[in-house]
């Protein structure tokens, strides 16, 4: 990754092709996490998040994270302290919600001109106020107060959602405990004291995910572990995690992680 666009307040950066960096934290810059190609690995506070285009994730100053990105894939983060942005307008907190949704083609937009005009003319001040009240503005509307709670609501995360209902926290419990071996909706609905149509609907209210996405998520963040962590072959993780086939393995880490488990494995070990 390179570093792009820097100024007393904001910093841009722009990673691409298999960049993969170690868990930190920035003690006084906020940072918001955006993919623009392919499939983001996101960690954060021991949490696991698989970003795709336009799933973007907010970094409190002091929170650990790190990110690796596929071979074809490609992440623009926005570090920027505080004293950037108009407290009054988003509500005077500063405590922004995590999850945020955005437009991965006007940022790359945003990013190319910001670039192209700020690059060579960093010594003109007129030129960096102009780019810091650009940059400012995109990060109000992008951290604007919605009204969602702080919750991730990602299509792709796999960290375990809030809920007040013990008979779908059982169900959680039942999923983070099972998700290697055959799991079926009649189990899970019958532990959730509902219907099969209504345990459906409301899982996926509750995750945004279907359980079936839901089981594949929590299979592939597992087997990227064993293979960061282990020299099982690809084919003993594969079945170990409930896979029906080493191909229907490599497809799902294929679409969810962006590179096969093969190229996986041999980036994370550098």
């Amino acid at each position: 990754m390179e570093i792009n666009l820097l100024t007393d307040t904001f910093e841009l950066w722009k990673g691409k092709n298999g960049f993969a960096n170690t868990p930190h934290e920035h003690a006084d810059w906020y940072q918001v996490t955006l993919p623009v190609q392919g499939t983001c690995d996101l960690l954060q506070n021991r949490q696991t998040y698989l970003l795709q285009p336009g799933e973007g994730l907010l970094q409190h100053p002091g929170t650990e994270h790190s990110f690796q990105v596929g071979a074809l894939a490609a992440v623009i983060v926005i570090k920027f302290r505080g004293s950037l942005l108009n407290h009054k307008s988003l509500g005077g907190s500063q405590e922004y919600r995590l999850a945020r949704n955005f437009n991965p083609e006007e940022i790359t937009a945003l990013f190319r001109n910001w670039s192209y005009e700020l690059l060579g003319n960093e010594t003109d001040a007129l030129m960096v106020q102009q780019m810091e009240f650009q940059v400012q503005l995109y990060l109000e509307r992008l951290l604007q107060d919605d009204g969602e709670s702080g919750r991730p609501g990602l299509h792709n995360s796999v960290s375990r959602p809030y809920t007040s209902d013990p008979h779908m926290i059982r169900v959680l419990d039942y999923l983070h405990t099972c998700y290697r071996t055959t799991v079926d909706i009649e189990s899970m609905a019958a532990i959730a004291l509902q219907s099969r149509y209504h345990f459906i609907r409301s899982f996926k209210q509750l995750t945004q995910l279907t359980p079936y996405q839901y089981v594949l998520r929590l299979r592939i963040v597992e087997a990227g572990k064993r293979l960061r962590l282990s020299e099982e072959s690809v084919t003993d993780i594969s079945f170990s995690l409930g896979f029906s086939s080493v191909t229907q393995f490599y497809r799902t880490f294929l679409r969810l992680k962006g590179m096969t488990p093969a190229q996986y494995r041999k980036l994370t070990k550098i």
